[in-house]
Protein backbone atom coordinates (compact mmCIF):
# COMPACT_ATOMS: atom_id res chain seq x y z
CA UNK A 1 0.00 0.00 0.00
CA UNK A 2 2.45 2.42 0.74
CA UNK A 3 4.72 1.86 -2.02
CA UNK A 4 1.26 2.22 -4.26
CA UNK A 5 0.60 5.73 -2.68
CA UNK A 6 4.65 6.75 -3.34
CA UNK A 7 4.12 5.59 -7.02
CA UNK A 8 1.12 7.43 -7.24
CA UNK A 9 2.51 10.56 -5.71
CA UNK A 10 5.75 10.55 -7.77
CA UNK A 11 3.81 10.11 -11.22
CA UNK A 12 1.39 13.02 -9.96
CA UNK A 13 4.48 15.18 -9.59
CA UNK A 14 5.92 14.12 -12.84
CA UNK A 15 2.60 14.88 -14.43
CA UNK A 16 2.13 18.28 -12.62
CA UNK A 17 6.07 19.54 -13.66
CA UNK A 18 5.07 18.20 -17.26
CA UNK A 19 1.61 20.19 -17.32
CA UNK A 20 3.38 23.51 -16.15
CA UNK A 21 6.07 23.18 -18.31
CA UNK A 22 3.90 22.52 -21.51
CA UNK A 23 0.92 24.71 -21.06
CA UNK A 24 0.54 27.71 -23.54
CA UNK A 25 0.43 30.86 -21.87
CA UNK A 26 -3.18 31.14 -22.19
CA UNK A 27 -3.59 28.10 -19.61
CA UNK A 28 -1.36 30.42 -17.10
CA UNK A 29 -3.86 32.46 -14.66
CA UNK A 30 -2.10 35.50 -12.70
CA UNK A 31 -3.90 37.95 -10.66
CA UNK A 32 -1.36 40.42 -8.29
CA UNK A 33 0.27 37.98 -6.16
CA UNK A 34 -1.69 35.20 -6.88
CA UNK A 35 -0.22 32.96 -9.68
CA UNK A 36 -1.91 29.25 -9.59
CA UNK A 37 0.88 27.31 -12.24
CA UNK A 38 3.28 28.63 -9.69
CA UNK A 39 1.42 27.85 -6.56
CA UNK A 40 0.77 23.95 -8.00
CA UNK A 41 4.23 23.61 -8.69
CA UNK A 42 5.65 24.55 -5.40
CA UNK A 43 3.01 23.85 -2.62
CA UNK A 44 1.09 20.85 -4.79
CA UNK A 45 4.49 19.42 -5.62
CA UNK A 46 6.04 19.37 -2.62
CA UNK A 47 2.74 17.30 -0.75
CA UNK A 48 3.74 14.91 -3.78
CA UNK A 49 7.30 14.75 -3.06
CA UNK A 50 6.82 14.33 0.93
CA UNK A 51 4.51 11.78 0.07
CA UNK A 52 6.98 10.03 -2.57
CA UNK A 53 9.67 10.14 0.24
CA UNK A 54 7.86 9.46 3.13
CA UNK A 55 5.58 7.06 4.71
CA UNK A 56 2.06 7.86 4.73
CA UNK A 57 1.41 6.43 8.25
CA UNK A 58 4.04 9.05 9.38
CA UNK A 59 2.33 12.58 7.68
CA UNK A 60 -1.25 11.55 9.02
CA UNK A 61 0.35 11.48 12.52
CA UNK A 62 2.01 14.94 11.64
CA UNK A 63 -1.44 16.03 11.16
CA UNK A 64 -2.79 14.83 14.00
CA UNK A 65 -0.16 16.16 16.25
CA UNK A 66 -1.71 19.87 15.48
CA UNK A 67 -5.22 18.81 16.06
CA UNK A 68 -4.61 16.80 19.03
CA UNK A 69 -1.77 17.87 21.16
CA UNK A 70 0.14 15.53 23.72
CA UNK A 71 -0.18 16.38 27.18
CA UNK A 72 3.78 16.14 27.62
CA UNK A 73 4.16 18.86 24.76
CA UNK A 74 1.97 21.68 26.22
CA UNK A 75 4.35 24.32 27.55
CA UNK A 76 1.29 26.22 29.27
CA UNK A 77 0.58 23.60 31.69
CA UNK A 78 3.90 22.55 32.41
CA UNK A 79 4.18 24.87 35.36
CA UNK A 80 0.82 23.80 36.62
CA UNK A 81 1.59 20.10 36.36
CA UNK A 82 5.02 20.51 38.64
CA UNK A 83 2.73 22.01 41.52
CA UNK A 84 0.36 19.74 41.06
CA UNK A 85 2.97 17.08 41.96
CA UNK A 86 4.23 19.07 44.58
CA UNK A 87 1.22 19.57 45.95
CA UNK A 88 -0.24 16.46 45.95
CA UNK A 89 3.23 14.30 47.32
CA UNK A 90 1.79 14.84 51.10
CA UNK A 91 -1.53 14.25 50.51
CA UNK A 92 -0.28 10.64 48.78
CA UNK A 93 0.97 9.29 51.24
CA UNK A 94 -1.77 10.45 53.68
CA UNK A 95 -4.86 9.17 52.12
CA UNK A 96 -3.68 7.58 49.16
CA UNK A 97 -3.72 7.36 45.26
CA UNK A 98 -7.53 6.45 45.57
CA UNK A 99 -8.88 9.49 47.71
CA UNK A 100 -6.56 11.82 45.42
CA UNK A 101 -8.34 10.89 42.39
CA UNK A 102 -11.94 11.06 43.76
CA UNK A 103 -10.36 13.97 45.33
CA UNK A 104 -9.37 16.21 42.13
CA UNK A 105 -9.87 16.51 39.00
CA UNK A 106 -6.10 16.57 37.16
CA UNK A 107 -5.98 18.14 33.43
CA UNK A 108 -2.64 15.76 32.87
CA UNK A 109 -3.68 12.58 31.60
CA UNK A 110 -0.27 10.63 32.24
CA UNK A 111 -0.54 12.02 36.28
CA UNK A 112 -4.12 10.33 35.90
CA UNK A 113 -2.58 7.25 35.15
CA UNK A 114 -0.01 6.86 37.20
CA UNK A 115 -2.07 7.31 40.06
CA UNK A 116 -4.62 4.97 38.35
CA UNK A 117 -1.37 2.59 38.33
CA UNK A 118 -0.19 3.46 42.07
CA UNK A 119 -4.01 2.68 43.31
CA UNK A 120 -3.76 -0.94 41.55
CA UNK A 121 -0.05 -1.66 43.70
CA UNK A 122 1.72 -2.04 40.33
CA UNK A 123 5.14 -1.55 41.31
CA UNK A 124 6.65 2.10 40.99
CA UNK A 125 9.75 0.48 39.06
CA UNK A 126 7.23 -0.97 36.34
CA UNK A 127 5.26 2.56 36.33
CA UNK A 128 8.63 4.23 35.29
CA UNK A 129 9.68 1.46 32.79
CA UNK A 130 6.12 1.77 30.98
CA UNK A 131 6.45 5.68 31.35
CA UNK A 132 9.93 5.24 29.84
CA UNK A 133 8.35 3.35 26.86
CA UNK A 134 5.95 5.78 26.22
CA UNK A 135 7.81 8.46 26.27
CA UNK A 136 10.68 7.26 24.19
CA UNK A 137 7.91 6.14 21.83
CA UNK A 138 5.90 9.58 21.57
CA UNK A 139 9.67 11.41 21.18
CA UNK A 140 10.52 8.65 18.30
CA UNK A 141 7.24 9.98 16.43
CA UNK A 142 7.83 13.78 17.17
CA UNK A 143 11.47 13.36 15.49
CA UNK A 144 9.73 11.49 12.22
CA UNK A 145 7.53 14.52 12.10
CA UNK A 146 10.47 16.73 12.46
CA UNK A 147 12.43 14.83 9.80
CA UNK A 148 9.13 15.30 7.69
CA UNK A 149 9.29 19.15 8.09
CA UNK A 150 13.26 19.77 7.70
CA UNK A 151 12.88 17.66 4.13
CA UNK A 152 9.72 20.04 3.10
CA UNK A 153 11.64 23.11 4.00
CA UNK A 154 14.79 21.79 2.14
CA UNK A 155 12.92 21.13 -0.82
CA UNK A 156 10.83 24.23 -1.15
CA UNK A 157 13.11 26.72 -2.38
CA UNK A 158 14.59 24.04 -4.76
CA UNK A 159 10.69 23.68 -6.41
CA UNK A 160 10.94 28.01 -5.86
CA UNK A 161 14.24 27.90 -7.78
CA UNK A 162 13.28 25.21 -10.52
CA UNK A 163 9.88 27.33 -11.65
CA UNK A 164 11.93 29.93 -11.91
CA UNK A 165 14.37 28.15 -14.94
CA UNK A 166 11.40 26.91 -16.29
CA UNK A 167 9.58 30.22 -16.44
CA UNK A 168 12.90 31.63 -17.94
CA UNK A 169 12.92 28.71 -20.35
CA UNK A 170 9.50 29.10 -21.32
CA UNK A 171 10.06 32.93 -21.41
CA UNK A 172 13.08 32.69 -24.06
CA UNK A 173 12.00 29.83 -26.34
CA UNK A 174 9.48 32.32 -28.26
CA UNK A 175 10.44 35.83 -27.62
CA UNK A 176 7.99 36.94 -30.51
CA UNK A 177 4.87 35.98 -28.99
CA UNK A 178 4.25 38.87 -26.53
CA UNK A 179 1.16 38.05 -24.73
CA UNK A 180 3.20 34.95 -23.05
CA UNK A 181 6.15 37.20 -21.69
CA UNK A 182 3.60 38.09 -18.58
CA UNK A 183 2.48 34.78 -17.55
CA UNK A 184 5.98 33.23 -18.24
CA UNK A 185 7.85 36.03 -15.89
CA UNK A 186 5.27 35.55 -13.33
CA UNK A 187 6.18 31.94 -13.78
CA UNK A 188 9.84 32.87 -13.35
CA UNK A 189 9.79 34.97 -10.54
CA UNK A 190 6.86 33.98 -8.20
CA UNK A 191 7.86 30.72 -7.93
CA UNK A 192 10.98 31.79 -5.98
CA UNK A 193 8.58 34.00 -3.72
CA UNK A 194 6.22 30.68 -3.08
CA UNK A 195 9.18 28.64 -2.47
CA UNK A 196 11.06 31.24 0.31
CA UNK A 197 7.45 31.56 2.22
CA UNK A 198 6.76 27.94 2.15
CA UNK A 199 10.45 27.41 3.50
CA UNK A 200 9.51 30.22 6.07
CA UNK A 201 6.44 28.58 7.22
CA UNK A 202 7.96 25.15 7.82
CA UNK A 203 10.64 26.62 9.44
CA UNK A 204 8.08 28.21 11.85
CA UNK A 205 5.98 24.54 12.58
CA UNK A 206 9.78 23.09 12.98
CA UNK A 207 10.50 25.62 15.83
CA UNK A 208 7.25 24.86 17.42
CA UNK A 209 7.69 21.23 17.68
CA UNK A 210 10.72 21.58 18.78
CA UNK A 211 9.88 23.31 21.52
CA UNK A 212 7.32 20.41 22.06
CA UNK A 213 10.12 18.24 22.19
CA UNK A 214 11.74 20.42 24.70
CA UNK A 215 8.26 20.12 26.97
CA UNK A 216 7.92 16.45 26.53
CA UNK A 217 11.53 15.93 28.08
CA UNK A 218 10.82 18.38 30.98
CA UNK A 219 7.69 16.94 31.76
CA UNK A 220 9.05 13.02 31.85
CA UNK A 221 11.92 14.39 34.19
CA UNK A 222 8.99 16.01 36.13
CA UNK A 223 7.55 12.85 36.28
CA UNK A 224 10.84 10.57 37.00
CA UNK A 225 11.79 12.62 39.55
CA UNK A 226 8.16 12.59 41.47
CA UNK A 227 7.60 8.52 41.16
CA UNK A 228 11.99 8.47 42.55
CA UNK A 229 10.37 10.61 45.68
CA UNK A 230 7.50 8.07 45.56
CA UNK A 231 9.44 5.50 45.75
CA UNK A 232 11.35 6.44 48.19
CA UNK A 233 9.23 7.49 51.23
CA UNK A 234 10.26 11.10 51.09
CA UNK A 235 8.42 14.36 50.91
CA UNK A 236 7.82 17.11 48.62
CA UNK A 237 10.55 19.23 50.18
CA UNK A 238 12.68 16.75 48.50
CA UNK A 239 10.66 16.88 45.08
CA UNK A 240 11.44 20.52 45.23
CA UNK A 241 14.92 19.80 45.17
CA UNK A 242 14.60 17.05 42.82
CA UNK A 243 13.08 19.25 40.18
CA UNK A 244 15.79 22.40 40.65
CA UNK A 245 17.70 20.93 37.80
CA UNK A 246 14.77 20.78 35.25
Amino acid sequence: MASIIKIISFLSFVILVAYIGTSTAESLVYYQIVHFPSMGLVFLGLALLILTTNHYSDIALLLKRFIKVNPLEQKDSLSEFQKDIVNITNDYYRIGPAALLNEKKFQNSYLKEILEHLDSKIPIKDIKDNLSRSVSRSIFELDRSLVILKLGKSEAPALGMFGTILGLVKLLDDLSDLSSLGPNMALALITTLYGVFAAFILGITISILNERRKNMERSYGLLSSWLKVLEERKPSLYLNKETTHE
